[in-house]
């Protein structure tokens, strides 16, 4: 399987637990701003898989390092509570490459 094909699993796999975070409201409980949504985007880079978690936000927020930190540890945490690495294992994708979660805030209008 080619690492396109690779990718495009991961982002089918990654929007069912957006949809999770959401309906969930996973994220508010970590910031004191409301949110629009939740997005999971999967990227390959030299040594794993890289996840960038974008916080869709109605007015413009920065988030510090901490927060940033707990958000993304929190999500990686979760995901795994709900058989993320089971999941990835039947993409024949090894759960040790999901090794960098980066967080970010987009403003929605």
């Amino acid at each position: 399987m080619s690492e396109e094909e690779q990718i495009e699993q991961l982002k089918e796999l990654f929007f069912r637990y957006e949809d999770f975070l959401d309906q969930k409201g996973f994220v508010n409980q970590f910031v004191p701003f409301d949110i629009a949504g939740t997005t999971l985007d999967p990227e390959f880079y030299d040594e794993g898989i890289k996840v960038t978690i974008t916080i869709q936000t109605f007015d413009e927020v920065s988030l510090n390092e901490d927060l940033s930190e707990l958000i993304a540890d929190s999500i990686m945490d979760n995901l795994k509570e709900r058989d993320l690495e089971e999941e990835l294992r039947g993409l024949d994708l090894e759960p040790d490459w999901l090794n960098w979660f980066v967080v970010k805030t987009e403003l929605v209008e």
